[in-house]
């Protein structure tokens, strides 16, 4: 089980399994960003969908927001 222990030692594994403060903060504001723009999605959605009745601009809206939430993820 040598070649266990290594790996178990390796720096790298180290600073994958235990990350740094700084990171940890990053990624839960990732998150966050991240649920609160779904979120605001479902909130614009909703309104959209009490609104307008015709199905093909609900769709447009849909397809528009569910873009735009994929696009601002690539940023998080």
């Amino acid at each position: 089980m040598d070649w266990l222990d290594r790996i178990l030692n390796d720096p790298l594994f180290q600073d994958i399994m235990h990350p740094s403060q700084e990171i940890q903060d990053k990624f839960l504001v990732s998150v966050a960003i991240l649920i609160g723009l779904w979120l605001l999605r479902l909130i614009v959605l909703r309104f959209v969908q009490s609104r307008v009745d015709d199905t093909r601009t609900r769709y447009s809206w849909r397809k528009t927001s569910t873009l735009t939430i994929r696009r601002a993820s690539n940023v998080c």
